[in-house]
């Protein structure tokens, strides 16, 4: 998913999975979606974008949970993230 949000394989993906080694798939996804927010900033990590990516991994239980947390489709990313892991 994070490769659909557009974060490098290298070194971004490859330092989340090093860093995080000892880790869930869940805390691992959290701290990519992290990074992914802090690096692009609100105006390009929203949640349309953030949906779009969930989308094109077919992760749809990561998008029934954003539509349970009442999430839009155009807000921004200020919540907490760690019920998506897909």
């Amino acid at each position: 998913m994070l490769r659909n949000l557009g974060v490098a394989e290298v070194p971004t993906i490859t330092n989340v999975d090093k860093n995080h080694s000892h880790e869930s798939v869940e805390e691992k996804c959290y701290q990519g979606l992290l990074m992914w927010v802090r690096s692009c900033g609100t105006q390009i990590a929203t949640t349309k974008t953030l949906c779009d990516a969930l989308r094109q991994t077919g992760c749809t239980e990561a998008l029934e949970a954003l539509s349970k947390a009442g999430m839009s489709n155009n807000g921004f990313i200020m919540v907490n993230l760690s019920f998506i892991a897909c």
